[in-house]
């Protein structure tokens, strides 16, 4: 079973985001329901953990607007909110 990995987690996302039918993600980027179900899984799982990441990593670079944005999707991924558009 292939793993997550980042060129994927636009298939994630696109599935949490939930604006499209499965059928027009799997006809988009030619993969199983079953595929894409699990990606997205995967990036609930460890969304909070790889932004927790990001946000220290865009901090140090000085990046501040960067880390904003995670900063607000990972409050809104803890609260059980979608993804951002």
């Amino acid at each position: 079973q292939p793993v997550f990995y980042a060129p994927r987690r636009l298939d994630a996302l696109a599935a949490l985001r939930e604006d499209r039918t499965m059928a027009d993600l799997c006809a988009k980027f030619e993969l199983h329901p079953h595929q894409i179900t699990e990606w997205k899984r995967q990036l609930l799982e460890r969304a909070a953990e790889v932004y927790e990441r990001g946000i220290v990593a865009a901090r140090d670079a000085g990046d501040v607007q960067a880390a904003k944005e995670m900063t607000v999707f990972l409050k809104r991924l803890r609260k059980g909110g979608k993804a951002p558009q």
